[in-house]
């Protein structure tokens, strides 16, 4: 299925009520962010997504957190999604889901856990990718905090070769929802 940039913009727009932030994607430039909403100049009076600021805003063409539009409050709470590489042992890799196994029961029934996924990559296969999911700041700290944490951490350190990297974000959402850039084909082909 050929989308164009229109017709990808309409599907991210329509997918997301209330967005204020629709993504579009150009063959040319790559995902963008156009602002909708919010006033045009930053507080420090510097203008948003200046040309001189890099393609979102920063000379490292990342998005700089004072463009960033501020999400009006009674909307969908912030769930925790975090995401873990871990370098495992080359020997343990391949028994590294028994090591985990009690870890990640006991963290799949605290109540505010809403997702906990472990992955093995395709690319490395002594790397394990977690993404994790939890219902709010006060689930996460919860669980960092549990008994089952601590234990999981003193189980894992002999088992890794490196730190894990890490990546945690707070998501403004209520749950799950479809993806608007992928439906599945329906039998006639279209």
């Amino acid at each position: 299925m050929d989308l164009s940039t229109r017709d990808l913009d309409e599907r991210l727009w329509q997918q997301r009520p209330g967005n204020r932030c629709p993504l579009t994607w150009t063959p040319s430039g790559g995902l963008s962010v156009t602002w909708t909403v919010g006033p045009l100049t930053r507080p420090d009076g510097q203008p948003k997504g200046s040309p001189s600021r890099g393609p979102l805003g920063r000379p490292d063409g990342l998005a700089d957190p004072a463009d960033w539009p501020t999400r009006p409050r009674g909307g969908p709470s912030d769930v925790i999604v975090i995401v873990v590489k871990f370098p495992v042992r080359p020997d343990r890799a391949d028994h590294w889901m028994s090591v985990v196994a009690d870890f990640t029961a006991a963290t799949r029934a605290e109540p505010g856990n809403v997702f906990f996924e472990w992955s093995r990559s395709v690319e490395d296969p002594t790397e394990y990718v977690l993404l994790e999911g939890f219902r709010d700041a006060d689930a996460g700290a919860a669980h960092v905090g549990s008994d089952h944490f601590r234990t999981a951490m003193a189980t894992l350190a002999p088992e890794v070769t490196a730190s894990p990297k890490i990546i945690s974000v707070e998501a403004p959402t209520d749950g799950w929802g479809p993806m608007a850039e992928l439906q599945p084909a329906t039998p006639n082909g279209s």
